[in-house]
């Protein structure tokens, strides 16, 4: 019985207290407020799961922020290992009272698996 509290307590503590929000090439924009959309995945040269991989590679997306629908920026970001406080900074003035814990393009690349763009997305994990 200890064991199960245990291993719930810590689910919670670690899943418990995070919110995520998913950026999608979705095309209903709201009328008002921000709006992030994912225009285009220009490159995914990221290392396969289940595959060996000299380089780790990096993707490259294209964004849009839209204010009250209208189009008020483009953004060209880069998931690799160099680019991550640059992309923390910049989602960051779009939600500034959240503190961004992790940001990912997902899914991740499959050996084989070509990845459709409408199932494609940019997850944001926040901490509570």
């Amino acid at each position: 019985m200890k064991l199960k509290l245990t291993v719930v307590f810590f689910w919670l503590v670690v899943f418990g207290f995070s919110q995520e929000l998913k950026i999608t090439p979705k095309k209903c924009i709201p009328k008002k407020g921000f709006y992030i959309r994912l225009k285009e995945v220009v490159e995914d040269s990221r290392c396969p799961q289940d595959v060996t991989c000299i380089w780790a590679g990096q993707a490259v997306v294209i964004v849009e922020v839209f204010e009250n629908k209208k189009i008020i920026e483009e953004k060209t970001l880069y998931f690799d290992g160099k680019h991550t406080a640059e992309n923390t900074q910049w989602f960051s003035k779009y939600n500034p009272d959240k503190k961004l814990k992790r940001i990912q393009l997902l899914p991740a690349p499959k050996d084989g698996v070509t990845i459709k763009f409408k199932k494609r997305y940019i997850n944001l994990v926040f901490e509570e």
